[in-house]
């Protein structure tokens, strides 16, 4: 949005600049939204299955291998994987969901977030505005 304000200039290459670099960042908004979050997904999907970076076909040693287990990694040529055991959560979603909501909905954190959030959107308004002139 800051970036398509820019366009109110007078001269026509800083316009096509400004253009072009206001769809490469609502492209690139776009991808961060919905791809790298899904791959995220999947890469978190093979480290729990205890498969190997770059070559996912390929599990990581462990005590006990049974042959099913090796051949299936998810990918295409193997078909789908095993499912994934859920046991304990891990400890970023004890904390997220036990002690940061009592955190976050403190009357104080609240009023705080709010006033930040304000004063950075106002003072980025400013810039834009001053930058315009």
């Amino acid at each position: 949005m800051a970036i398509l304000t820019d366009s109110l200039q007078c001269c026509v290459l800083h316009k096509d600049f400004v253009a072009y670099t206001a769809v490469g960042v609502s492209f690139d908004f776009l991808f961060q939204v919905t791809l790298f979050v899904a791959f995220l997904a999947i890469d978190v999907y093979r480290q729990r299955a205890n498969r190997i970076d770059l070559f996912s076909c390929f599990k990581a040693r462990s005590a006990v291998e049974t042959p099913d287990e090796q051949q299936k990694c998810g990918c295409i040529p193997c078909g789908p994987a095993p499912p994934i055991k859920v046991g304990e959560p891990d400890p970023v979603k004890r904390f997220i969901a036990t002690k940061f909501p009592n955190f976050i909905f403190r009357p104080l954190v609240q009023a705080s977030v709010m006033i930040g959030l304000t004063g950075e959107h106002t003072t980025l308004v400013l810039l834009v505005h001053s930058n315009t002139k």
